[in-house]
């Protein structure tokens, strides 16, 4: 007689059973009900790198142009005090 809350149809779990169900891995279920796995987040995963590198090689590109522009500027600033220069003499 199985003891009282307990019906005698319950499934018994064997060792390996117990251990298969331990050991699977879990999905995370969002607030919308939707499984959170592997497959939803590469393609968001992989959206955010791009953006990232994109971010990162726009701001040294940039930065790059303004310092390139800034040495334009200076040698054709001591380019034209040379020839200042020259004719002064």
């Amino acid at each position: 007689m199985a003891p009282q809350g307990f019906s005698s149809s319950a499934k018994v779990f064997t060792p390996k059973t117990i251990t298969t169900k331990l050991f699977t891995p879990t999905k995370i279920f969002t607030p919308m009900g939707g499984a959170v796995t592997s497959k939803k987040l590469a393609a968001p995963l992989a959206a955010f790198t791009m953006a990232f590198v994109l971010f990162g090689w726009t701001r040294s590109s940039i930065r790059e142009a303004r310092r390139a522009a800034q040495l334009e500027r200076q040698m054709n600033r001591e380019r034209s005090l040379a020839v200042v220069a020259k004719h002064i003499k």
